[in-house]
């Protein structure tokens, strides 16, 4: 059961001892992302290596899963084969995802990104 905004406000004030600050009933989305940016340029370094490795780490799994088809019928020399090895790479991913990413993000929380970076390249 989810409890309303009244309803979380009132506990938290009676757990922390005092009331929550209201919220915002605007949102300013350059204030926003002002401030992002700041928290984001207290470790200007560690964001950037983090942001090109996300990115390189994403789009060359997608460019392959965009040609698995294609790359399956001339590997195999039938369309059907080329098919077949898409669907098993959609099974795959999906599985992998599944099962990994909650996983992962778990380590990460308790251990850091060093951990993971890690564990993917020992």
């Amino acid at each position: 059961l989810i409890p309303t905004q009244k309803e979380y406000y009132d506990q938290a004030k009676k757990v922390l001892g005092m009331p929550l600050p209201k919220p915002p009933t605007d949102v300013r989305v350059c204030e926003m992302l002002t401030r992002a940016g700041e928290v984001l340029a207290q470790s200007k370094e560690e964001h950037i290596v983090s942001a090109v490795a996300l990115a390189l780490g994403f789009a060359l799994p997608g460019y392959y899963a965009s040609m698995t088809a294609p790359y399956g019928e001339a590997l195999f020399g039938h369309k059907e084969d080329g098919e077949r090895l898409a669907e098993l790479n959609v099974l795959c991913t999906s599985v992998v995802g599944l099962a990994l990413g909650p996983f992962t993000g778990t380590i990460g929380d308790k251990f850091g990104l060093q951990v993971i970076i890690y564990l993917f390249v020992a």
